[in-house]
């Protein structure tokens, strides 16, 4: 049989004595740890006792603690020389299956020399306030004694053989223990015995964790680089250490061989107890070892869910990575961090219908939400499932953005925009062009009197309409780039200033849009006009800064009747949204397929004298979504917008023209999305429970946009100025208020 002597690094004696005492706490299913809907006791774990155990702290074990994680319930074997009986550090919780594995031997396990006792106190030592504290506070030690009898006269030097190792890990896991811990070493290859033990451990789901070695070798021990072996199962951990600046220890041997079973934890200078239960110092890789095993131990209580396979596996793609990019001869796989490890990891989706979920961004809302949704506390607790099925609360409205505010005078402002209009008989052009379109300017500066052949080679139609009398007073439209309310309004021969920021809510859809094309068809029946108009478009929306765009549709039934000097516009319109809700493009987990809104229209226009009019259209809708089985099970949703002119002409000079606008682009007033929120998870049935929330929808800002809008011939050209004043902008209460001026000059062609 292999004789394997584990040489230990030097001792240091502390100068606090561990006190009596017990404590810890509870996993609940509704924490971040997974489970029911009780949640975490509040408890605060950054104490002076955590901040001593400094092996826990280099770990960031406090996210384990915090989510309820405490090793309670687990089975931890240590196989060593034994655990100090007599202090209370370990009361109630060394299990009744602990005993001096040697064979024809019969002693008691207590502790002679303090190794055996340091290793579980990282482990297990109780969080009473006092000292320091375990890794897995709570969990049980079933401690294995196999220093080999009179042969282990001190720390430094004490014999183990490889029968007596394995008859430990035989015995630790047929009572039970989810984790092995064997802080042993030697340069001889594992026996026979030993290597079936292992095998028989993997077999059964336990996780084995093995020193290093204190050599600075590059390679670690022979008898740890049994994780190689087939028949450890890839179950089995080799433990290297790393100082206090994540350097790895100078007394470690290096991963080299055993790269892809290896992981480094704090192995220099951890407190921990001795033989006689003081705390003392420690340095060496056996200190590393039981960092790691604690940490297997508190995701084993925590997530239940997970095989063995599974956490070893989690420890490694969740640790930090040093040296080298990716698995290296020297740290391995990297630092443990339990931080991470307690975190999400890998594909996230919704725990009720397995759905793929961001944790960083499942879509924007559109503009008529404004701040509404992302501080909802409906989206508060919900539960995801993170690639080891783990259950995970989350807070989703956080994962929501805005639709980034319109900045909307200094988008009318850039470029170089002309517009051509001209009648020949029954039918009239309007075309509007750009120069140089992608080059955003904040001015417009003196055009040309016309097209050159060069601008028409780099002009880009932006815009344009053509409308045209196809019977007596039937007239049809057709339009690219326009709404179907505009071409309505140029048959009716409706003019506005020409304002800029101060948007009329029936002329779009309520959110920002790339419009497509239109058709409208109008019908003078004496002082009424009948039309219709179907428009196409996309909604445009956001994911992160890059922009998507999902079609739209929309038609629209309008008529306009005039009463001497009052007209009255009533319309009914639907906008059929096919991936969108009000210009909202979320992930599918919500189970969002697009959402249908009906619009109601009513406007007047009244002539005060020849020379003003007062004129007011207001725009309400009523949206409902189509669901394809997500976590919203309905949408019903109440937008209104409206906008006021009094406008005149002719005031100071011939064909000048004067207006004033207050307007409120479209806004959600009431409603909201009723959602089937997954609040708890059950580990045993693999299901989540379900609650009704109601999301509010409604901002608590309201946009308000006054403007100013004086036009008047000078120059050879026509000349506009705007002054503005929006509060609210975006319908964002915290959005600063926006004012600005804008000066405008355009030359004829």
């Amino acid at each position: 049989m292999a004789l394997h002597v584990h040489r230990w690094a030097s001792l240091t004696l502390g100068m606090v004595l561990c006190s009596c005492g017990g404590g810890g706490g509870t996993n609940s299913a509704g924490s971040n740890a997974g489970g029911g809907s009780s949640g975490v006791p509040a408890v605060n774990f950054n104490t002076a006792e955590y901040q001593a155990s400094s092996g826990s702290v280099a770990m960031n074990a406090l996210a384990a603690y915090n989510a309820g994680a405490s090793g309670q319930g687990i089975t931890v074997g240590i196989i060593d020389t034994g655990i100090n009986t007599s202090t209370g550090e370990f009361s109630g919780r060394i299990s009744s299956a602990s005993r001096d594995v040697v064979a024809g031997s019969s002693r008691s396990i207590s502790d002679q020399v303090g190794h055996g006792t340091a290793v579980a106190s990282i482990i297990g030592a109780a969080r009473n306030g006092s000292g320091t504290m375990g890794v897995a506070f709570n969990s049980t030690l079933a401690v294995m004694r196999a220093d080999s009898p009179g042969q282990c006269p001190s720390m430094s030097s004490c014999t183990f053989f490889d029968s007596d190792i394995a008859n430990g890990v035989n015995i630790a896991v047929a009572n039970g223990a989810r984790v092995i811990n064997i802080s042993l070493g030697g340069n001889s290859s594992p026996s026979a015995s030993f290597v079936n033990a292992i095998a028989n451990a993997a077999s059964r789901g336990v996780i084995v964790v093995i020193a290093a070695g204190n050599d600075s070798a590059a390679n670690p021990d022979a008898f740890a680089l049994v994780a190689n072996n087939g028949a450890a199962q890839n179950m089995v951990i080799i433990a290297g250490s790393h100082d206090g600046s994540n350097n790895l220890s100078s007394f470690s041997n290096a991963a080299g061989s055993g790269a892809s079973h290896y992981l480094v934890a704090l192995g220099s200078s951890v407190p921990a107890l001795d033989q006689n239960g003081v705390l003392a110092t420690f340095s060496g890789t056996s200190f590393a070892t039981p960092q790691i095993a604690g940490a297997a131990a508190l995701l084993a209580q925590a997530f239940p869910n997970l095989t063995g396979a599974q956490i070893v596996d989690l420890l490694f793609s969740s640790a930090v990575d040093l040296g080298a990019a990716g698995t290296d001869s020297t740290f391995g796989r990297g630092r443990l961090d339990l931080t991470r490890a307690f975190q999400p990891v890998g594909t996230t989706s919704l725990a009720s219908t397995g759905t793929p979920l961001s944790l960083t961004s499942n879509g924007s809302l559109g503009a008529p939400l404004g701040d509404g949704g992302q501080t909802s506390l409906a989206l508060n607790g919900a539960i995801i499932l993170d690639g080891f099925s783990r259950p995970f609360a989350v807070n989703l409205a956080g994962t929501l953005s805005r639709t980034p505010v319109s900045q909307s005078l200094y988008g009318k402002l850039q470029g170089n925009a002309r517009a051509f209009t001209n009648a020949a008989g029954p039918v009239m052009v309007s075309v509007s062009v750009s120069r140089n379109p992608s080059q955003a300017q904040p001015w417009v500066g003196l055009a040309q009197s016309g097209l050159t052949a060069n601008d028409a080679r780099i002009a880009r139609a932006t815009a344009g309409a053509v409308i045209s009398r196809i019977a007596p007073g039937t007239r049809i439209a057709f339009g690219f780039s326009e709404s179907g309310v505009g071409l309505i309004d140029r048959m009716s021969g409706r003019t506005t200033p020409a304002f800029l920021v101060a948007g009329d809510a029936q002329s779009t859809p309520g959110f920002q849009t790339r419009r497509g094309n239109a058709v409208a068809l109008a019908q003078d029946a004496g002082r009424l006009m009948l039309s219709t108009s179907i428009e196409t478009g996309d909604a445009v929306t956001w994911a992160g800064d890059r922009q998507q765009r999902r079609p739209y549709s929309m038609a629209q039934l309008r008529a306009i009747r005039g009463f001497g000097p009052l007209m009255l516009d009533l319309g009914l319109g639907l906008l059929d949204e096919q991936a969108t809700l009000l210009g909202s493009n979320l992930s599918p987990a919500f189970g969002v397929g697009g959402a249908a809104t009906r619009f109601a229209d009513a406007g007047a226009n009244l002539a005060i004298t020849g020379n003003w009019y007062l004129s007011a259209r207001v725009r309400q809708g009523w949206t409902t979504a189509r669901m394809n089985g997500g976590l919203v099970s309905s949408a019903n949703i109440v937008t209104r917008g409206f906008a006021v002119d009094l406008a005149g002409s002719d005031l100071f000079s011939t064909g000048d023209r004067l207006g004033f606008r207050i307007a409120q682009p479209l806004r959600v007033e009431s409603g909201g999305m009723r959602l089937n929120m997954p609040v708890a998870f059950d580990f045993a049935s693999r299901s989540a429970t379900l609650e009704t929330r109601n999301m509010a929808l409604s901002p608590s800002g309201r946009e308000i946009d006054l403007e100013t809008s004086y036009g008047f011939a000078g120059l050879g050209g026509w000349m506009d100025l705007n002054v503005y004043w929006r509060r609210d902008p975006g319908h964002i209460a915290a959005a600063p208020d926006d004012r600005g001026v804008a000066l405008r000059y355009n030359s004829q062609f």
